[in-house]
């Protein structure tokens, strides 16, 4: 097993507003604070398309944002969690109730480094297809085609801000043509490569997947 910790954050809203929530791989451990009211700890879903939240103005956000696939014994961490908790007991009680399988970690690490296909992510890993599908859908809950779409379309959109043509930067990420990333970058994203909002490249670099 590996720690499953790979960010600790926060955050407190200034003013009232939507926020966006770009994919990224990753689920958190969220506690929630503002005046009048009682603190709550929730966890986040693994997100699969870009959405928005709408956030109210003075409300504050302690997050641990968990490695990519990690298991989570949802039921149990949330029980023994207090809004009172020291850091290092919620790490060790994250850690105590998550677990990242080595296995799960080294495909996903395969999976991200840019692959054509799951086909030789599995090959690489010298594992067959189906075993890396097997693996991954029952520790992640989603296939490995997810996760290596999902590192390409973070990376791609990354590169647009480089001088890279977009022909250029389908092609180097692996796109038929510069129509299929477009799509892609629609799909995760919600808009298209040459409309990405500052506030979404400022997200792609926050700690993910890809």
């Amino acid at each position: 097993m590996t720690d499953c910790i790979l960010d600790i954050w926060q955050h407190t809203a200034t003013t009232s507003g939507s926020a966006l929530i770009i994919p990224d791989g990753c689920r958190d451990i969220i506690l929630s604070t503002s005046l009048g009211e009682r603190p709550a700890w929730r966890i986040t879903p693994l997100d699969t398309q870009t959405r928005n939240v709408y956030t109210r103005e003075g409300v504050s956000l302690m997050g641990v944002r968990l490695q990519p696939g990690t298991q989570i014994n949802e039921q149990q961490l949330l029980s023994n969690l207090s809004a009172d908790i020291n850091e290092q007991d919620l790490k060790d009680r994250i850690n105590r109730f998550c677990s990242l399988s080595r296995a799960v970690a080294e495909s996903l690490e395969c999976l991200r480094s840019q692959p054509r296909t799951v086909a030789t992510a599995a090959k690489w890993l010298g594992i067959t297809p189906r075993t890396l599908q097997r693996l991954m859908v029952s520790q992640t809950g989603q296939p490995p085609s997810f996760w290596l779409q999902l590192a390409r379309v973070r990376q791609t959109a990354l590169a647009l801000k480089t001088s890279m043509s977009l022909v250029d930067i389908a092609h180097a990420h692996g796109y038929a043509d510069q129509a299929h990333m477009s799509r892609a970058i629609k799909h995760w994203l919600g808009v298209s490569p040459t409309n990405l909002a500052p506030e979404q490249f400022d997200r792609l670099m926050d700690l993910g997947y890809g």
